[in-house]
């Protein structure tokens, strides 16, 4: 978490970074508690 109380979440696709701040909620909290999740695609053409 950065600041009290504040839990962010970096995203990051096709080379872009998206920042995510979640609020203070069980559901928000219950999401952070199961990160880092990453997860790779590789996609065939």
């Amino acid at each position: 978490m950065s600041g009290k109380g504040t839990m962010r979440v970096n995203v990051i696709a096709n080379g872009k970074i998206t920042v995510f701040e979640l609020n203070g909620s069980a559901a928000a909290k219950d999401l952070y508690a199961q990160l880092p999740l990453t997860r790779q695609r590789h996609i065939k053409l």
